[in-house]
């Protein structure tokens, strides 16, 4: 990955931390994009809520983010076929989405280019999601990020019931300490990263997982 980084000091409105993280995101090869995702799913194998989980939402990929898909297919591998019910967003009016159940393959482009569900495909209730993975710019230590702008997961994430356990996937040069932020801001409860998986309010890591060369 690009090795350009600004100090702390530096990154003092979203604005900036957003075209900072897409600076550093614009350069990167299939093979970089393939390993972080592989990282992140090794993280993910050995993190119970995510393995025991009954309903996952989950999101595609855009602009060189880390992709989900890795983890989702080592879980399977894991938990077993249809262990869990795969969600992804759809958007549907300012700042409001839904999470219909679907499969990667079955996303279609939808509002500002991303790859949403069918509106026909199922609905699922906010209450049954065990676990969220949120997409993101840039995360810092207390669990807040930075995304495109448009609050989507802001006004989504308050939804979810107590026992749902958020999950930011970012890459290991885009944790920061502090993110500036706004009274709606939504903070989840951990951020993973291709090397390490961490509690926010602190962001410690927690156990770190050998990450083999390959898996099948």
């Amino acid at each position: 990955m690009t090795q350009k980084r600004l100090r702390q000091s530096e990154l003092t409105t979203k604005e900036i931390i957003r075209e900072y993280s897409k600076d550093l995101r614009s350069s990167l090869s299939k093979q970089e994009l393939e390993d972080a995702a592989r990282g992140v799913a090794f993280q993910l194998a050995d993190f119970a809520p995510f393995i025991s989980a009954t309903t996952i939402l989950t999101y595609a990929a855009i602009q060189n983010e880390i992709s989900p898909e890795t983890a989702l297919s080592l879980r399977e591998q894991i938990a077993g076929p249809n262990s869990a019910r795969i969600a992804y967003p759809r958007t549907t009016g300012r700042r409001t989405m839904d999470a219909h159940e679907a499969s990667v393959k079955d996303l279609k482009v939808g509002n500002y280019d991303l790859l949403e569900p069918d509106r026909k495909a199922p609905i699922i209730d906010p209450e049954f999601i065990d676990v969220v993975l949120v997409p993101g710019l840039a995360f810092d230590k207390m669990g807040y990020r930075v995304g495109y702008g448009k609050g989507y997961y802001d006004t989504f994430l308050p939804r979810l019931t107590d026992h749902a356990v958020t999950v930011g996937i970012t890459y290991d040069n885009q944790l920061l300490d502090a993110i500036p932020r706004a009274e709606h801001d939504i903070a989840i409860d951990f951020v993973v990263t291709p090397s390490g998986l961490y509690a926010c309010e602190g962001c410690d890591p927690l156990d770190s997982i050998d990450k083999p060369e390959s898996f099948t």
